[in-house]
């Protein structure tokens, strides 16, 4: 398995590496846009919630890639901002095979992320960090089309998140709406993992052995990752 390219950023930096050129190899995950911090052990971890984006945090369109196609689900940068406000970080982990197939450009994917974050900053909601997999084994253009390991279900980018920004996994959370993403949680030893969205039902048959709690929406789910929070802390 090829460990692939992730391309990261936060809202206030942007990489200075953005993906191979034609030919080069892709690097490892580890390695791209931000090397990881000497964590020291006297340094408490933070929790995080890793967040899919199409599904989760936007419409699922299929393939968004222009800003006039992205809507925001209802209550997302409320909800977004309360899980903030609660210490957590905010991870961003998306697929984007688009990429690979040659629907839009790292560049054209790099232009919405941003303006993303311009609108989740506005509401104090902005995410910590953005991490994408732009690869598919049956893409269009070569250096993407491959196997991966930041691909979900594979854990590459959730492992990335953990070394930049020197997170506690057990007690952080991932949500998604596709059993992929919970597989990937769990593959990175993420403590608690939600499914969301209208699809829930029928992504839960491919969860049967993967403990994991459901809500109907990214705010619903919120509620119900503060209210056992605020339950574990009075044990």
């Amino acid at each position: 398995m090829s460990r692939g390219v992730i391309t990261t950023w936060t809202s206030s930096r942007r990489p200075a590496w953005s993906g191979p050129g034609e030919g080069e190899p892709s690097p490892s995950p580890l390695s791209t846009a931000f090397p990881p911090r000497p964590w020291s052990k006297k340094i408490r971890q933070r929790p995080a919630v890793f967040l899919d984006r199409d599904g989760v945090i936007n419409d699922d369109r299929g393939y968004v890639h222009r800003w006039e196609d992205l809507v925001l689900l209802p209550g997302v940068p409320d909800a977004m901002r309360r899980l903030k406000q609660a210490g957590y970080q905010l991870v961003v982990v998306t697929n984007q095979s688009g990429i690979a197939r040659g629907f839009y450009s790292q560049e054209q994917y790099q232009t919405l992320t941003d303006q993303l974050i311009q609108v989740l900053a506005k509401a104090d909601a902005a995410p910590d960090l953005v991490l994408h997999c732009p690869h598919h084994p049956d893409g269009q253009i070569p250096s993407l089309s491959l196997v991966c390991d930041c691909r979900k279900p594979q854990p590459g980018m959730l492992r990335q998140a953990e070394q930049r920004l020197g997170l506690d996994m057990a007690q952080s959370v991932m949500i998604g709406d596709r059993a992929t993403d919970l597989l990937a949680g769990q593959a990175a030893g993420v403590g608690q993992l939600f499914l969301v969205g209208s699809n829930a039902q029928q992504e839960a048959r491919l969860l049967e052995n993967v403990p994991h709690r459901s809500a109907d929406h990214l705010a619903a789910c919120v509620d119900q990752i503060l209210a056992l929070r605020n339950t574990s802390s009075r044990i």
